[in-house]
């Protein structure tokens, strides 16, 4: 299939529009007639004669959206202009239904209208109506911006129409089947509009729609009956007896009965382009309402749409054959939809045939799956085959199969007879059809027909049988089994077919080529229950998850991924990734992963789709390669699955943990039982395998949730929005793999970073900790300051609440007890000498002599320090002490010159009145600063503090994934990031490719060189710390060990002396009570790190020359271990105080 075809897949209803329109979201659309907008709407004249093309459908016919193809220059123009606008934000949340205003979307701007606010603060999505394009989505409040006034005043380009004359009542079908019929006579092609008066309500202009031919398109709807004239597939076009054909076989039920696909060009087109078609319009369609045994209709089976025909219904379950591919299967009436005329123009592309010399033979299972297993081509795909068609009977073709692609060819029938006869009777039979064959001969007619005696019988027993998502067995063998894709319907869109899954129509899965007895078939077939376990949780009501049999396929698509990509001359780079784009990516774990492309983010970073675990992941472009065509053949290997369930108390935020908890974050087996298809996956409920327990159905039991509806579900996922990123759950949920070693157990998925799941609610507020800390910025006001490493903040959008808050503190210290005790560290309340009010406060230094006590305290709320006798200080209740802290103990990231400290603080000191917006560089700790940066409009106030020569900027790291790449103790070591792992390969390779090949150069102090380090004889970048005579003190940049060389070498390319330090300067956090880390603890230390070989989770506690950090290890932090090995402080005092 063509780009153009795929993208049109993707987004159909843009094929024709200047600009890619924003996101449809079909399922959360909702009328927008009712709209107060602030944006004026074109209205044409009535009588008015346009081209037009419709961008959305409302209410199919009784409301949908339509852009003049006049305007097409224009809308580019404007679009283009649009994106260039400046945006601000809102000073206030948006509050006003109608709002005109810009929402950004993936890096597009686009004008919108608010439909819908918010109910609470917790919910941060509002609900858009895109006027330019007629579609609703929900966007993020920090993604609505101002709209300049020379964008507001322009006309719409999107313009709301009716249908004239429309009314559902005087049609002869239902309005859901009008709405469907409606959009397929009208989706992607341009119609001719004439603009009438209106016939009806007042809620929008009024057309009439003709379509290329000038038919009404009013009139076809009216005459439309899709049940008057029960519609029948075409007959099929007889094939040419005793001409060889090139085909397929799509579907085997035993040598007697099998289906072919010929593969001559224009039908393999005509199939394509229907598989297409049923992808594109049938997701729309309605219930099929009157099924009966010979109508024809579609089904979904296997995640996609197949026309077929009702053959059988029984209790509720209907069974059809699907025609295109002669495989018969049972689905439920709610799998079966109406199937348009549309659709009927081509005969069924499937031929039943048998083989030649098989008619009058009782056949084994075995040669029926012998039979099976030979279409298959070993690679996944189904093999071609020469067919040479010698009679009819009862329509089905006498067959003779000749394979051609091997050398010499091979008759198939023959080598199944030699396999199913004794040889007697395979030499009379041979000798049988060779006479035949020299009959032929006299008559003008050959027929070419070679054997391969030797030919090993075991060929393709590893193959996979399948089709476009079909299931392709025998009636012998399980009818799970969709492991390829036909040659005639390849698309590279999972969002279509997932080829590799093997996924029965209730929903079950497997890659089992194992062929069981007929009479355990009917059994097998009715199971819908599967074993399997989470692979991603992404909330409480979606997951992905893995089948047992995905295991094996899972292991092999990684293993030989790894080797493909891991080979320098297999990795062509995606030079124009696209969204939607299937890809192969190199996770930040070290494995190479099949990707989808889902959005491009700052900093050449891409937010890219796993394939095969369902999670996503932020990635560099640089780790993106083109997928190659032998991993495209191979199908996703995860199933999207659904939960019938909600928290039973909406304002309950644990149920996703306990849910994590249930599924061992992916570790434990569940056998999940298929309720019924839904979206692109399935409604299941898992059952514990220990206890047979249903898990749904105990959250329930617990009144940790409640049932919902179909409807229910629907509405939860839409209210996800549009804009829907990664959560920090589907990050909890993931597990932390290592890198790939050769027998790897798959028991993971790629990774970002590792973020351990806060399991149960802190319930208590640390002291002097900020809540809801986000990489974002904050309005912000300095309240008091010692220095730029020692000040206090308290936030805008607090100002209110602590004015009302301080108000009840007077009253409450009225009433509060005398402080008798006034030990540092104390929490109380103070009462301010300059203006006599009361103040949470935390004694710093008290000075008690015989006529009274001075206490010197701080404010908790703004900072300042004040001294007070003892009569000023009262007892804080336990109410005022829950209550969080509204000033914030924050630091610069910086080391200030001592000589310039004053003029720095002084620098601040001007900026009190000011309101700064602040960025967290790392977050508050119990007890610790918080380290942030402040900036004056744009301007970064650590960044001017550095460039007048106030003060050095202190070292950071991001949270992440790494391991020590050199050890000195445990407060000076060095770490690696699993982030930088690019960036060190290409080190690694420019080392490589230069095989020591260094130009001799004298180098001097700070100069970054090629060393040769002397214990290995390998060169590495190197800082010239020292010159020794004739040798070199070097400290190697990207590891943090020092050596003295003797050899250096200049390294040529700018580029890789460019490139900062891959060695992180660390230190380890002390845990509150311990004075410094035992020797023993250190030697716990450099077994835990095991010479670099464990990857460990890091956090930053504080910035630093070495940076303060915290090491966790499968979850647990290291230093609860070492602190056992170490003395506590006090005991430390203690000796020294006796000596």
């Amino acid at each position: 299939m063509s780009d153009k075809n795929m993208k049109n897949q993707i987004r159909p209803i843009t094929r024709n529009l200047s600009r890619p329109a924003p996101p449809r979201f079909s399922e959360v659309n909702k009328s927008a007639g009712n709209l107060k907008t602030t944006f004026k709407t074109s209205v044409l004249a009535f009588q008015s004669v346009k081209k037009v093309k419709i961008t959305h459908y409302e209410k199919g016919p009784f409301m949908f959206y339509v852009q003049l193809e006049s305007s097409d220059n224009d809308f580019k123009k404007f679009s283009e202009k649009l994106q260039k606008a400046e945006l601000r934000h809102f000073k206030d949340s948006p509050n006003s239904i109608g709002l005109a205003c810009l929402a950004k979307h993936e890096k597009q701007i686009y004008r919108a209208a608010i439909a819908k606010i918010p109910q609470n603060s917790s919910q941060s999505n509002f609900y858009v109506n895109f006027v330019d394009f007629g579609y609703n989505a929900f966007i993020k409040e920090e993604n609505l911006f101002h709209i300049p006034e020379e964008f507001a005043d322009q006309t719409t380009f999107a313009i709301p129409f009716c249908l004239n004359r429309y009314d559902s009542k005087d049609m002869q079908a239902s309005p859901e089947e009008l709405q469907f019929y409606f959009r397929l006579l009208t989706e992607n092609q341009m119609m001719t509009l004439k603009c009438v008066p209106s016939d009806g309500p007042p809620i929008s202009q009024y057309c009439e729609l003709f379509d290329d031919n000038k038919i009404s398109i009013y009139e076809k709807l009216k005459r439309w009956n899709p049940y008057s004239n029960e519609l029948k597939f075409l007959p099929q076009p007889k094939l040419d007896l005793k001409t060889p054909l090139k085909v397929k076989v799509s579907y085997v039920d035993s040598t007697k009965e099998f289906y072919v696909h010929v593969q001559q060009p224009d039908i393999v087109n005509a199939y394509d382009s229907l598989c297409d078609d049923l992808f594109k319009f049938m997701c729309h369609a309605p219930l099929y309402r009157y099924p009966k045994v010979g109508s024809c209709c579609a089904a979904f089976l296997s995640e996609e749409w197949y026309r077929v025909q009702i053959v059988g219904i029984k209790n509720n379950i209907v069974q059809v054959k699907v025609v295109d591919f002669g495989i018969v299967e049972e689905v439920t009436p709610k799998q079966v939809r109406l199937l348009p005329e549309y659709f009927f123009k081509d005969p069924p592309f499937a031929h039943q045939a048998f083989l030649k010399g098989f008619e009058n033979m009782e056949i084994s299972d075995n040669i029926s799956t012998q039979f099976d297993i030979f279409c298959g081509d070993g690679t996944g795909e189904r093999k071609t085959f020469k067919m040479t068609a010698h009679e009819i009977v009862n329509n089905s073709y006498s067959a003779e199969l000749e394979d051609t692609s091997v050398m010499p060819s091979v008759n198939v029938n023959k080598l199944l007879l030699k396999n199913s006869r004794p040889l007697i009777e395979t030499i009379q039979l041979e000798n049988a059809m060779k006479r035949q064959k020299d009959s032929s001969k006299k008559d003008g007619r050959t027929t070419k027909a070679t054997s391969n005696d030797n030919l090993d019988q075991n060929r393709g027993n590893n193959s996979t049988r399948g089709g476009p998502g079909i299931n392709f067995v025998s009636k012998g063998s399980q009818r799970n089994n969709i492991n390829s894709q036909s040659d005639t319907s390849k698309m590279q869109q999972s969002q279509r077919t997932h080829f590799g899954k093997v996924i029965r129509n209730d929903g079950s899965a497997s890659n089992t080529q194992k062929s069981p007895d007929r009479s355990n078939v009917q059994k097998q077939k009715n199971d819908n229950q599967k074993s399997g376990w989470v692979s991603t949780l992404l909330s409480i009501n979606t997951a992905f998850v893995h089948y047992d049999e995905h295991i094996e396929g899972l292991e092999k698509i990684l293993d030989e991924m790894f080797a493909f990509y891991e080979n320098k001359n297999s990795r062509p780079v995606l030079k124009d990734p696209q969204i939607g784009m299937d890809c192969a990516t190199r996770s930040n774990d070290g494995n190479w992963y099949r990707s989808r492309i889902g959005a491009f983010q700052a900093g050449d970073k891409i937010k890219v789709f796993h394939r095969e675990y369902g999670n996503s992941e932020i990635i560099h472009k640089s780790k993106v390669r083109v997928l190659d065509d032998k991993f495209v053949k191979i199908g996703d290997l995860v199933v999207e699955c659904f939960f019938l369930i909600k928290p039973n108390d909406p304002n309950d935020k644990y149920l996703f943990n306990e849910m994590l908890k249930i599924f061992e974050n992916g570790a434990k087996e569940f056998t999940f039982k298929v309720v019924q298809p839904f979206k692109s996956g399935f409604i299941i409920e898992p059952i514990d395998q220990i206890t047979n327990k249903n898990v749904i159905d105990e959250l329930i039991k617990r009144k940790k949730a409640q049932k919902i509806s179909l409807d229910e579900l629907e509405k939860i996922l839409n209210s996800c929005g549009a804009e829907k990123d990664e959560s920090v759950n589907d990050k909890a949920a993931r597990k932390s793999p290592e890198k790939r070693k050769k027998n790897n157990k798959i028991a993971s998925k790629p990774i970002e970073k590792s973020l351990e799941v806060n399991q149960e609610p802190e319930e208590k507020i640390s002291l002097e900790t900020t809540e809801n800390v986000k990489e974002e910025k904050v309005a912000v006001k300095i309240t008091a300051i010692t220095s730029p490493t020692d000040f206090y903040i308290s936030r805008v959008d607090d100002f209110n609440a602590f004015k009302q808050f301080h108000a009840d503190i007077q009253i409450i210290a009225s009433n509060a007890s005398t402080l008798k005790v006034f030990e540092e560290g104390t929490l109380c309340l103070a009462k301010q000498p300059f203006d006599s009010c009361w103040y949470r406060a935390k004694i710093i230094d008290n000075d008690e002599n015989d006529q009274n006590i001075m206490v010197t305290v701080r404010s908790v709320d703004d900072g300042k320090t004040f001294s007070v006798d003892d009569k000023c200080l009262k007892v804080m209740p336990n109410a005022l002490e829950e209550r969080k802290f509204f000033g914030i103990l924050c630091s610069l990231p910086v080391r200030l010159e001592r000589k310039n400290e004053d003029n720095a603080t002084t620098m601040m000191i001007t900026l009190m009145d000011n309101v700064l917006h602040s960025l967290f560089v790392c977050k508050q700790r119990m007890e610790k600063k918080c380290y942030i940066d402040l900036f004056v409009e744009s301007e970064s106030l650590t960044e001017k503090l550095i460039q007048n020569g106030f003060a050095h900027r202190l070292d950071t790291i991001e949270d992440g994934r790494g391991y020590t790449s050199h050890i000195n103790s445990l407060s000076s070591f060095y770490l690696q990031f699993e982030i930088d792992q690019l960036k060190l390969d290409l080190i690694s390779q420019y080392f490589e490719e230069t095989k020591g090949n260094f130009e001799k150069i004298d180098g001097k102090e700070g100069d970054i060189v090629a060393a040769l380090f002397p214990d290995d004889n390998c060169w590495y970048r190197s800082k010239i710390e020292s010159i020794e005579d004739k040798s070199f003190m070097v400290k190697f940049i990207d590891f943090g060990n020092v050596c003295l060389v003797e050899k250096i070498g200049l390294i040529a390319e700018q580029t890789i002396i460019e490139l900062p330090a891959m060695s992180k300067h660390c230190c380890l956090s002390k845990p509150k009570g311990i004075k410094d880390y035992s020797e023993a603890a250190e030697k716990k230390f450099i077994e835990i790190c095991d010479n670099g070989a464990t990857i460990v989770n890091v956090s930053m506690v504080e910035p630093g020359n070495p940076v303060e950090i915290d090491i966790s290890v499968d979850g647990k932090n290291i230093a609860e271990d070492l602190m056992i090995l170490s003395e506590p402080f006090e005991n430390n005092i203690m000796e020294s105080s006796s000596d």
